[in-house]
C-alpha cells in the first residue's frame, strides 16, 4: 500500500511541474558543469552528515535540502532512502548516494547527463521503491 501512495504523491509532483527533473539536475550538479559525477552525490551527502560520522540520523536529514528525494514527507523520504543503504536500521550510511548514482549512470561513464537524468530518475525511483516496499511488506 505504502508503495502505491508514493507513486501516487510522485506522479502527481512530475506531472505538475514538467521541469521537475531538470531542477533537481541543478541542484545535484554543484559545478553547474551540465553533468552530475560520484563526488557531487557524496558531497551532498557529506554536507547533510551534520556529525561527519558517515552515517545520516533522521535529526540530519531533516535539518537538510536532498535533492533527489521522493516528494515525500520527511519521514517518508529518509524512511525510502534508509532502506535503500546497507541496513535499514534508522540511518542513512554513505553507501546510499553512490548506489543511487551508480543506478542512475545507465551508460556506466562516470557521469549522468541530464537526458540520462530525466530519462532514469522516475524508473530507478519506481524500482527502488517496489523492490524495497515489497520486502518490507513481505517482512
Amino acid at each position: 500500500m505504502l508503495v502505491i501512495v508514493f507513486l501516487g504523491l510522485l506522479a502527481v509532483a512530475l506531472s505538475d511541474d514538467a521541469s521537475f527533473t531538470t531542477q533537481l539536475f541543478k541542484l545535484i550538479d554543484v559545478d553547474q558543469d551540465g553533468v552530475i559525477r560520484p563526488s557531487e552525490m557524496i558531497a551532498g551527502y557529506s554536507n547533510d552528515d551534520l556529525n561527519k560520522d558517515g552515517l545520516m540520523t533522521y535529526e540530519e536529514f531533516a535539518a537538510g535540502a536532498h535533492p533527489g528525494s521522493p516528494p515525500l514527507s520527511v519521514e517518508e523520504a529518509f524512511d525510502f532512502w534508509d532502506s535503500i543503504d546497507i541496513e535499514k536500521n534508522n540511518e542513512i550510511d554513505s553507501t546510499c548516494p553512490v548506489v543511487f548514482f551508480y543506478l542512475m549512470d545507465t551508460n556506466k561513464d562516470d557521469e549522468i547527463k541530464p537526458e540520462e537524468f530525466k530519462e532514469n530518475y522516475l524508473p530507478v525511483i519506481y524500482s527502488l521503491s517496489k523492490e524495497h516496499g515489497d520486502s518490507k511488506e513481505k517482512a
